[in-house]
This record gives C-alpha cells, structure tokens and sequence, in this order.
C-alpha cells in the first residue's frame, strides 16, 4: 500500500544510518557481479534466467540505489522497488550461501524493505498486519474480550479430550497450549462467508466465537459450544 505524499528522504537516511557498518559497506564494494548466487535463486531460474532476477540486481537496484542517492527518489522509483524487495526476494538467503565472499543478500534486502516502510510503500497485506497489531496486539484483529472468549471455548471444547482442562489468561508460570488453527474467519474483510480456500468443504470447527464474526455458514455458538 503507498500514498502520493512526497517522499520523505531523512527517514529513509534514518535507516540507512542505523544500519550502515563496515560489514555492510564491504559487502556493497565486494560483490564483483560473478553471478555464481543467481543459479541459487528460484525467482532467477523460474523466469529464464532473467538478468533481473539475478540477486546481485536486486540489491543494486534497491538498497545500492537508496544509499547512492542517499533516499532522494520518487515515489514511483519505491514502488518499483517495492515490487523487486516483496516480489521477486524471500530472503530466504539460498544466495548468500553460495556467494564465495559470503556476501549476505537477504539482509541487504531486508534493510531496502525497511526503507520503504517508512513511506508506507509495501505490499497492502503486510500494511494491514502492522496496523492490527498496533490497534489488536495481533495479526486476527482480535479484541481482548473476543480472544479471552476464545481461550473458554477452547477449554470447553478441549474438556472431551483432556479432563479438567482449563486455559488461564494471564497467570504467571503457566504451560503454554500452542493452537495451529487460528480463527481465520476474523482475516476476511466481509466475515460473514466462508474462507475462499475452504469453499466447498465441510466446515470441521468454527473459527471465533464471537457471534458478530461468525461465519453465516456455520451455526451460532449458542447451538455449537455445547454437545450435551
């Protein structure tokens, strides 16, 4: 997500400046360009080997071109390098291990992410994620009391497997229950149908708790958090 505000080049200098080391700099002037990292990436390899995708170019033409002109670039120049940082990297750092100067990609890439931050040029999802956390404390946009009703439900459904099983909320010292399912029905902006991948299928379990988020599919917790 971006806006047409004018770029505002001290902030991205600001990150540039909490990041700038030695190690880095070296990087910057060591890569010769050799191209033995490209064959690593799969973004290069799934294009045809496209020269764009080499890593080296990546880097070059994010961070290499923020620290040249130290943040003095349009807002078109980010959001074109915004679509090479989220859209052509995972930084899952695979170049850097075949790098003979061991030169760490991933990480430069991630410090030319940082700098679009700033000015809010990233992709809408992860803008969307951030401002949930900052209002929700989580990625869900779950309210405390939602969440706190969740951890019941949970329990309650848990006691056919696990006598006497409870969830406490906020005790000191307590285990910690890791749940892989979250409550994804709270991720879609109508939520009131079902997921997109799960359309078609059989629902196994509802996903919140809280009537006003709960899928128009599935029955109202009233007639489905008791089995009795």
């Amino acid at each position: 997500m971006s806006d047409q505000t004018p770029v505002n080049a001290a902030e991205i200098r600001a990150v540039l400046e909490r990041n700038d080391s030695a190690r880095l700099r070296t990087w910057l002037k060591t890569c010769t360009s050799c191209g033995l990292c490209s064959e690593s990436c799969f973004f290069y390899l799934a294009n045809d080997n496209n020269p764009e995708f080499m890593p080296q170019y990546k880097v070059r033409k994010t961070l290499g071109e923020l620290i040249k002109r130290q943040g003095e670039v349009s807002r078109e120049e980010l959001e074109g390098m915004k679509e090479i940082a989220w859209g052509r990297c995972t930084m899952c750092r695979r170049c850097s291990q075949y790098c003979p100067f061991g030169i760490d990609i991933g990480l430069m890439i991630n410090i030319a992410r940082q700098c679009m931050r700033t000015q809010n040029v990233c992709p809408e999802r992860l803008m969307n994620i951030d401002q949930s956390y900052v209002e929700f404390g989580n990625q869900m946009q779950i309210p405390d009391d939602e969440f706190v009703e969740t951890c019941e439900w949970m329990a309650e459904e848990g006691q056919e497997s696990i006598n006497g099983l409870e969830i406490p909320i906020d005790k000191e010292d307590a285990n910690i229950m890791s749940s892989r399912k979250p409550p994804w029905s709270c991720t879609w902006p109508a939520r009131t149908g079902p997921c997109p991948a799960t359309a078609g299928r059989p629902p196994t379990s509802p996903c919140s708790p809280a009537t006003s988020r709960w899928p128009a599919w599935w029955p109202s917790p009233s007639t489905t958090r008791r089995s009795s």
